[in-house]
């Protein structure tokens, strides 16, 4: 994966470098946000797109996204923008706007005669099989002997993320070391050990990252796991939105229905 090395561990920091990338959005149930090669072949009609450019960030929902896929994708989009961009990028819609749009396909070496059709969530491929996979694990002293423990329940959810402890988000192609406040010395040096023991143990890909980040300073691709980050209003029918898409999403249904 591209990116800065800072020691031998690959440990970097998120924030100390922004350079393009493009982020898929994909999932029925759970949606999850998967880095791609920022090119044009990579978007298809079926998900949702995030590219990423710093002080722009495009988002592109495939005319056969779900969604879900789309509340993902705003939502880290959002996220981005305001936690790790302090406000000072712009959201723009490619669908919306030509001149977007010529920007949008120029930085993916141009836009295809035909955009690739939707892949099925379940398809057999193995790396995409592998791609969409994560994991949690829980690394506690709470016992008073360190222990590394998966957590297998889903969705997962922020409330699962104990203050006490500390975390390993393993995906693809990053590894992220989540730090609570209350977690001890040794539940903070082992989360990182663990988490660069899984590049050997697990298998990992070539360029695979290990990553840090401590209990409210989380970045948007973490965040993006777990349900529970957003804050979220709740219409009298009961059913939930969140606050800071919904006039987003409001926009691209009139769009849709123009």
């Amino acid at each position: 994966m591209p990116g800065g090395v800072e020691s031998g561990f690959n440990i970097i920091e998120e924030h100390k470098k922004i350079e393009p990338k493009l982020m898929q959005v994909k999932g029925e149930r759970y949606p999850r946000i998967f880095r791609v090669p920022v090119q044009a072949s990579s978007i298809n009609v079926g998900d949702v797109f995030v590219l990423d450019m710093g002080e722009t960030i495009y988002f592109y929902p495939g005319d056969e996204c779900n969604v879900k896929e789309k509340m993902k994708a705003l939502k880290y989009a959002n996220d981005l923008r305001k936690s790790e961009r302090h406000c000072h990028a712009d959201i723009v819609y490619p669908q919306d706007d030509e001149a977007v749009a010529a920007d949008f396909w120029e930085i993916l070496g141009g836009k295809p005669a035909t955009i690739k059709p939707a892949t099925s969530d379940n398809r057999e491929d193995f790396t995409q099989a592998e791609a969409m996979k994560w994991s949690l694990y829980k690394i506690s002293n709470d016992s008073g002997k360190l222990s590394c423990s998966e957590i297998k329940e889903r969705p997962l959810k922020k409330t699962m993320l104990d203050t006490n402890c500390s975390f390993v988000l393993e995906t693809y192609m990053r590894v992220v070391c989540w730090i609570g406040k209350g977690s001890d010395v040794e539940e903070k040096k082992n989360a990182l050990l663990i988490g660069k023991g899984f590049l050997k143990a697990h298998k990992k890909p070539k360029g695979t990252v290990v990553m840090r980040t401590c209990e409210g300073t989380e970045f948007a691709f973490f965040k993006s796991f777990f349900e529970g980050f957003y804050p979220i209003v709740r219409h009298t029918k009961g059913t939930e939105v969140d606050a800071d898409v919904k006039s987003k999403m409001e926009k691209i249904a009139t769009k849709k229905r123009q």
